[in-house]
């Protein structure tokens, strides 16, 4: 989208509002005839569907009521206004408010029963949004979509397939998962009568090492009598993978040893399979001297492959739903990447409004912020670099040079890994014109019966359709003898 700014630093997204207003005027694309809306609905639908066109999410300022019915409705950018902190919270919040200036205002004429809209303030002070899947007004879903949502759940259909019937249905839909269990949440709290739900209390177990923890329970949990032998040991593993020094890993293993002196096998178990062979790349002492942007997991393939069998949901599958699930468990993480970088650019967090990340706020990854505020809070003389080794990320000391000097952490010490907040767009041209003459060569130099082979091919290519290998012939019943003498001729022949 090609990008418009002032002198002043204005933006207008690449079109004047004001001209697609008078642009709808005259198409009569009000629905009323001229500038005009039939209903306020007609009016928003525009409003947000023009927004979107341009890359900026158009929402509700205020909205004025008279004798009983909606006369008035200010629409303002999502990023307009200032935010005002009314009471701390412990939950992590922030705002995407910059006091955008951008405001439009609808009027209801009830002498003549339409809506009419008019452009206030028709320029934005920040650029055009680069993924709409970040903006919430986007992702709401729409009241047919809730309804189909109220009714999917009550027949039991997971959300990752409700989401997916919603997407088929709009494939402008940018809604996530999280949108689909909220709306779930909501329409049992209305069925409970308001009444919330008892809270399921239960801890999560670690991503890091999980391939090796179910190894180490199928090999080990038999040579423990007790569920407290077996809690302690596990409690103690934990400890020496995450030991941070080579001699708190030393220290660790000896308390492991005296531990399992009665359970030699469980001992000679984790020696054999991972600490003589793999120590170096689960042991956290070691893990944290290389780079790994905080990964560190040791079965992506697995855990991939377990999202991918919640997507399933059966014991069998066959080749073509299997690849129609696939392609929603991507386009289902697709969707979380862009939301996530979207919010990275636009949202502020309050715990990040400080002077000293200034200038990185909106360029890098909100978890980015996070690991550097965590490591401010650091001691210098306990910084042993790792942040700076493993995550590519100012450190403890770097950040207190910084601070000492009283400047902003700069952007180019944070490694390019947090500074991707855009998907790659491969414009180059694709061609085949070197394989279409590596082929004529091969072709050329077959003998007439080898030609003859590769034709077919060439033809399945260009036109799917064609299909020069056929299934073979499947007899439904093959075992016993035929019951008739003309049936044994026939199978003979």
């Amino acid at each position: 989208m090609m990008m418009i700014t002032d002198d002043d630093g204005a933006f207008d997204g690449g079109g004047d509002w004001g001209c697609r207003v008078e642009e709808m005027g005259e198409r009569g694309g009000g629905g009323g005839g001229g500038d005009v809306f039939k209903s306020r609905e007609k009016l928003m639908e525009w409003v947000r569907n023009t927004g979107r066109s341009l890359s900026y999410a158009i929402v509700t300022k205020r909205s004025k009521t008279k004798n009983g019915y909606v006369s008035k409705v200010v629409l303002m950018c999502d990023r307009g206004g200032v935010y005002k902190s009314v009471k701390e919270s412990s939950k992590a919040t922030g705002s995407r408010k910059i006091n955008c200036p951008f405001e439009m205002v609808g009027k209801y004429s009830k002498e003549n029963g339409y809506w009419t809209l008019k452009v206030k303030h028709g320029e934005h002070n920040h650029p055009p949004g680069e993924y709409m899947e970040g903006h919430p007004i986007f992702k709401r879903l729409k009241p047919n979509e809730h309804q189909l949502v109220a009714e999917l759940t009550g027949k039991h259909v997971l959300p990752k397939d409700i989401l997916g019937m919603i997407k088929e249905c709009d494939e402008n839909n940018v809604s996530t998962i999280k949108n689909i269990y909220n709306a779930r949440d909501k329409i049992r709290a209305k069925e409970h009568k308001g009444k919330s739900l008892m809270e399921m209390l239960m801890s999560h177990l670690q991503d890091k090492g999980w391939h090796i923890s179910q190894s180490i329970f199928r090999n080990c949990k038999e040579s423990f009598t007790t569920e407290r032998d077996w809690n302690s040991f596990n409690v103690m593993w934990n400890v020496l993978v995450e030991s941070q020094t080579w001699t708190s890993f030393l220290q660790y293993y000896k308390q492991l040893q005296s531990m399992l002196i009665h359970h030699q096998d469980v001992l000679d178990y984790l020696n054999s399979t991972w600490l003589n062979k793999y120590k170096e790349m689960f042991v956290f002492v070691w893990t944290n001297e290389c780079l790994h942007f905080g990964n560190q997991t040791t079965n992506r393939v697995e855990s991939q492959h377990a999202k991918l069998k919640r997507f399933l949901n059966l014991a069998n599958c066959t080749l073509d739903k299997f690849i129609g699930h696939v392609d929603e468990v991507v386009n289902s993480q697709y969707t979380i990447v862009k939301d996530s970088f979207e919010k990275s650019r636009t949202v502020v967090m309050h715990k990040h409004n400080l002077p000293m990340l200034k200038l990185l706020r909106g360029f890098i990854s909100h978890e980015a912020l996070d690991i550097i505020i965590a490591e401010r809070r650091l001691n210098r003389s306990h910084c042993r670099c790792q942040v700076r080794k493993c995550y590519a990320l100012p450190c403890a000391c770097e950040i207190s040079k910084y601070k000492k000097a009283g400047q902003s952490i700069p952007l180019d010490s944070v490694d390019e890994f947090w500074r991707k907040l855009e998907l790659p767009v491969h414009c180059e041209d694709i061609t085949c014109d070197v394989e279409l003459e590596s082929f004529k060569k091969a072709f050329d130099n077959r003998s007439k019966p080898g030609k003859k082979s590769l034709l077919p091919k060439l033809k399945e290519i260009t036109n799917p359709s064609i299909r020069f290998v056929e299934e073979p012939d499947v007899k439904e019943n093959t075992r016993g003898r035929p019951a008739t003498k003309s049936k044994q001729k026939n199978r003979t022949l």
